[in-house]
């Protein structure tokens, strides 16, 4: 088993790592078996009957797992955000030793089953821990040590708990319950602390290891550590280094990159913000956006200055400079939002000046963000858009005034007018997204009409309205504008998942929704990464080039998915650009077919690179033993605008972002 797991774990700090948690598993069961004789020790003293004696366990299993259910849905959850993974390895084993040594001063039954009940539902913190910690490993490494774990580890201590008690139970003779309570209770103790000490041990490597897959796994892995890695400010490392470097280098990928800002919005480093600040006007809009979100994120206090020098006036006049040249709406929004949580002093005549901005969607950004401000001064500047033509802008004015009581009987009969009007209007959709953005249960009936409308984008804007009521009746209708296949609907659809308005429950059944109408690799691939490709973004030809590659039997129900976008009649994409496969083998050859035909490029193979080729080319080295690399030619290609960038051999997604970087 040593010289095995030495191959699945080449790296000693990993190892190391791993035969930690392995240790603290294996005690875990021999104090377990410990706790499990205490409680048929002092259950079977107190109830002299079989029938009592059945009753009370099954009272006591009913009550357990209730209780474990409200803690793993409740409780637990705010532990894990509140104070992380690593002091959960260390601090349920501390509660479980204290409740142990109130055994051993009172040992009688209205004690050990409290404490014996709040074991096992403190230990689950522990087993919540381990799994996401192994986040920070490959498929292979993982699956190996759980196996591990689960198997000889814990057999080998219920084994040495059980021989324990074999050896201990003849001592124990005709002794009363309460001492034979106690001595089991100092040997649960013992087992405990050292417990303890091997949770501070791997509290002390965890950020090694995190640090270590972070720069030296594969895709997939290192997607995941940098997403786990903000467990960091738990650990209070300062080895944030890695984290930065790889937000600094433009070859890491943009998926790599975005899991990096996300991770530093939770951290919330101060050090940090230099470094995000520098990606405010980077080219790809979903880096601009996640930095925006990552400044915003940071709990600011007024004139504060952070240790880094970089102060809040800094970042305000830095995304002033950027919304000027911005062009993403979504970013956009994002900035104004970040403005607000960074207190900007000149926020509101920012805002009020945007208004007068050409563009109408920033028109309306401005007319959304200033809902968050509760001054009566901004009902005159809003007022001359309750007369705007675009029912639209209405609708936002409509928004931002409706937080003043006095003005809502004006308020009440324009939202009563937009009723009135056609279903297939734009004031009519204006109400429903009115009704649902202030929550007016009192119009529910309105959304209930409007689903059952003959338009489909009247009946999408009701199930949202809905949906923000915590309302599932529109569900249905939610799942057909999916299927539908319209990239507008579906972008509606998508934004649920993140909206303020929508409760967390239904976010939950959208983000499932928008996952089912996803694009996945086959099965039989092994790619180490999702492709979570909307089918509504990909070319009509590239959806028919993909029906050849999804016939094995395991991948029917992507293959369905395929043939049902193939017949809406929603507008498709257009084709990106040409990509040639230059001598792959069949199993790489497949797999970026799918990866490239799912992004919309057109997919040509052959066995050798043809004269004057255009577009992007994907081969092998001459020693076909190193992983495969992409070539990325020009219009005039020649030697010196080749470019030869190693890609990982099961993580497609590597030579995606390296084509859209390079474009």
């Amino acid at each position: 088993m040593r010289t095995r797991l030495r191959d699945v774990f080449p790296d000693v700090t990993l190892r190391h790592f791993l035969y930690l948690l392995a240790a603290t598993a294996g005690l875990s069961m021999v104090f377990t078996r410990i706790f499990n004789y205490e409680l048929a020790v002092v259950s079977n003293a107190v109830y002299a009957t079989e029938a009592e004696l059945n009753a009370f366990n099954g009272l006591y299993t009913a009550i357990f797992s209730v209780i474990l259910l409200v803690f793993v849905n409740t409780i637990q959850r705010f532990l894990l955000e509140r104070y992380g993974l690593t002091r959960n390895l260390f601090v349920p084993p501390v509660v479980v030793a204290l409740g142990v040594a109130l055994m051993i001063a009172f040992p009688m039954f209205a004690v050990v089953v409290p404490v014996i009940l709040m074991r096992d539902i403190i230990i689950s913190l522990q087993q919540q821990a381990w799994a996401v910690m192994l986040e920070g490993v490959s498929d292979v490494q993982r699956n190996r040590a759980w196996t591990w774990i689960n198997g000889p580890v814990a057999t080998i201590g219920g084994l040495l708990g059980s021989i324990m008690l074999a050896v201990m139970a003849p001592a124990f003779g005709s002794a009363q319950v309460a001492v034979v309570v106690q001595i089991l209770s100092l040997a649960a103790l013992l087992f405990l602390i050292i417990r303890v000490a091997l949770d501070v041990h791997i509290r002390r490597l965890y950020p090694s290891v995190l640090l270590a897959s972070a720069t030296g796994g594969d895709f997939k892995t290192r997607l995941r550590t940098v997403e786990v890695m903000a467990e960091l400010r738990f650990v209070r490392d300062r080895q944030l280094g890695a984290i930065l470097d790889i937000l600094r280098k433009e070859s890491e990928p943009v998926a790599i990159r975005l899991a990096a800002l996300q991770t530093l919005a939770s951290i919330k480093e101060p050090s940090s913000l230099r470094v995000i600040s520098e990606l405010l006007s980077h080219p790809h809009a979903d880096l601009r956006r996640a930095a925006v979100a990552a400044v915003a994120a940071f709990p600011f206090a007024p004139e504060r200055l952070y240790e880094s020098g970089f102060s809040r006036h800094a970042l305000t006049k830095r995304l002033h400079d950027v919304f000027e040249t911005e062009r993403r709406q979504e970013v956009i929004d994002a900035i104004l939002d970040a403005l607000i949580a960074l207190r900007d002093p000149d926020i509101i005549p920012f805002i009020i000046s945007c208004l007068n901005h050409p563009s109408a969607a920033v028109q309306q950004s401005a007319l959304h963000s200033l809902r968050n401000f509760a001054d009566p001064a901004i009902i005159d500047i809003v007022k001359p858009f309750l007369e705007h033509p675009s029912a639209t802008m209405r609708s936002q004015a409509i928004a931002a005034i409706w937080q003043f009581s006095w003005e809502r009987p004006r308020l009440e009969q324009m939202l009563d007018d937009m009723l009135k009007t056609a279903e297939q209007s734009e004031e009519y959709r204006g109400a429903l997204y009115l009704i649902g953005r202030l929550h007016l249960t009192s119009h529910r009936a309105a959304l209930l009409k409007a689903l059952h409308s003959e338009y489909a984008s009247t009946c999408l804007t009701a199930a949202i309205a809905l949906l923000k009521h915590g309302d599932e009746s529109g569900a249905a209708e939610i799942t057909s504008a999916m299927a539908r296949g319209s990239r507008e609907d579906a972008s509606a659809v998508e934004r649920l998942v993140t909206h303020a308005d929508v409760p967390p429950s239904q976010q939950q059944f959208v983000e499932r929704l928008v996952h089912s109408h996803h694009l996945h690799y086959p099965a039989d691939l092994p790619v180490s990464e999702a492709l979570r490709v909307r089918l509504c973004d990909i070319p009509r030809a590239c959806l028919e080039a993909l029906i050849p590659l999804y016939q094995a039997p395991e991948a029917r129900v992507d293959l369905l998915k395929i043939q049902r976008a193939l017949k809406q009649d929603a507008a498709f994409p257009p084709v990106r650009t040409r990509a040639h496969l230059v001598g792959l083998d069949t199993i790489t050859s497949r797999m970026y077919r799918v990866a490239l035909l799912a992004h919309g490029y057109e997919v040509i193979e052959s066995d050798a690179l043809l004269p004057h080729t255009r577009g992007v080319v994907i081969g092998l080295e001459s020693d076909t033993t190193l992983p495969p690399r992409a070539y990325l030619l020009s219009q005039n290609p020649s030697p010196s605008h080749t470019r030869a960038v190693p890609i990982s051999h099961n993580a497609p997604s590597e030579l995606i972002a390296l084509i859209e970087q390079t474009a």
